[in-house]
């Protein structure tokens, strides 16, 4: 345990001292805008929603490391990668940080178009700096959405914890949590879809879809080859 005291110790200045004056002072002296995540990947899909429902706003957060305004202060935030079929249609409806705040949005207004039910578009953008901001985090600077009226398989999916993907079984994510969010709970990982599985999250919300399955004779079941 000391050795990893001493290295958690040292490193931060290794990290501090590799810095040179210069480049404190820039960050220091000027606003910095990045996502909020490393390479975004936003999914907008109207499969998870009423199929009355036929236009969704998706928001992309932005972080700031500057100083903060009495006004909101627009973004720059250029079209990286167009959609690829001419008949979905989307519009940027809001890109701003907002007054006396450190974080921004960038928002899209997309409408559902007959094309998204048979394959996904995709869209993607960057942030430019501007004269009121500078870019930041070079490996946050840009996002890709996925906009689709088909599910797409959760980034957290394992098919050893879960079994082999299907539509129906992300129906029964809906049917059973209303959502298709990370099921691991407390035990999930940015980092890895492999680890946390043993969490209590993970068992016990493991447990509900698979009674979920069972009570509705479904022919599948959450677990490993099923």
């Amino acid at each position: 345990m000391k050795n990893i005291n001493y290295i958690l110790i040292i490193v931060p200045l290794l990290i501090l001292a590799s810095c040179s004056k210069e480049e404190l002072e820039v960050w220091s002296a000027t606003n910095r805008v990045w996502f909020a995540n490393e390479d975004t990947l936003k999914t907008a899909s109207f499969k998870k929603f009423d199929p009355e429902v036929q236009e969704i706003t998706v928001s992309i957060p932005v972080q700031m490391a500057g100083n903060t305004a009495d006004q909101e202060r627009p973004l720059t935030v250029e079209v990286l990668s167009d959609k690829r079929n001419p008949q979905t249609q989307y519009t940027i409806e809001s890109m701003v940080v907002p007054a006396d705040s450190a974080r921004g949005v960038l928002k899209l207004k997309i409408k559902k178009t007959a094309n998204l039910a048979e394959q996904t578009d995709t869209v993607s953008f960057v942030l430019r700096s501007s004269g009121l901001f500078e870019t930041g985090l070079v490996n946050n600077l840009k996002c890709t959405v996925l906009i689709t009226n088909k599910y797409i398989k959760p980034s957290w999916w394992y098919d050893y914890r879960c079994g082999v993907y299907s539509e129906a079984k992300h129906d029964v994510l809906f049917a059973v949590f209303d959502a298709d969010n990370d099921i691991r709970g407390g035990g999930a990982s940015t980092t890895s879809s492999t680890s946390g599985w043993t969490h209590v999250d993970a068992l016990y919300n493991l447990w509900l879809l698979n009674e979920y399955c069972a009570a509705n004779s479904l022919p599948f079941r959450f677990a490993n080859g099923q």
